[in-house]
């Protein structure tokens, strides 16, 4: 499979869930600090990172996927 479909489409559910776990992921990490549960604070601050880098990833696919389809349309 190629993903022709699949390049239609923006991945703004993913966006939103990625932006919405972002904001759980800061959550926990302010309530593991008041507990001071430092090792959990590091585990979830690596989680964090990983999903601002998907996020990152995601919104670099949404524009070269927009590219692409008004480079097929001309």
């Amino acid at each position: 499979m190629t993903g022709e479909p699949f390049r239609r489409r923006s991945p703004s559910l993913l966006y939103a869930a990625l932006l919405l776990s972002l904001l759980t992921f800061v959550q926990l990490n302010f309530g593991k600090q008041l507990l001071a549960d430092f090792d959990g604070v590091h585990d979830l601050f690596m989680y964090f990172a990983g999903t601002l880098v998907m996020l990152a990833v995601v919104r670099s696919f949404d524009t070269s996927g927009a590219a692409a389809l008004s480079a097929e349309r001309r």
